[in-house]
């Protein structure tokens, strides 16, 4: 099963967010976010690929989905590599409008670039978005992002 997340980047005036499909929780989406999307400059580029499959180390290239993505470790994006239509990011006026349509999507969590930081927040339990560093202060170790084996 996947763990839907809406990913987005706080802009003037507004919140630019995509869909991600896959392993949504924070020990992977949140992981990768933090150790290789740390910039606005990467977090603009990821959001510009539209809604994807999975998120990996890397945005990388247009290429056929699959064995080449997972081992070069790159993107999934339902527009550049499955050729879909409609899947470009969406705008929200706000934080509130953000969360909603994280929510409609049944989307477990949502993440925010925002300050030159990522914040999170799981849907299903009250309270505001956090930053996501404070999520891994406690975590050991080997529940954070592992090497593949490949």
């Amino acid at each position: 099963m996947a763990t839907r997340c809406r990913i987005g980047i706080k802009e003037k005036g507004f919140i630019r967010h995509i869909y991600s499909h896959w392993d949504g929780y924070p020990e992977y989406v949140g992981e990768l976010l933090m150790n290789h999307y740390e910039t606005s400059e990467k977090a603009k580029a990821l959001i510009n690929l539209g809604n994807i499959s999975i998120l990996r180390r890397f945005i990388g290239k247009k290429h056929e989905a699959g064995a080449i993505s997972k081992r070069k470790q790159w993107t999934e994006s339902y527009g550049r590599d499955f050729d879909y239509k409609g899947d470009e990011p969406k705008k929200s006026k706000n934080i509130a409008l953000f969360l909603d349509v994280t929510k409609k999507m049944w989307g477990e969590y949502a993440y925010l670039f925002q300050n030159g930081e990522w914040y999170y927040k799981d849907t299903y339990k009250d309270g505001d978005f956090a930053p996501l560093s404070d999520y891994f202060k406690n975590k050991p170790k080997d529940t954070q992002e592992t090497e593949l084996p490949f």
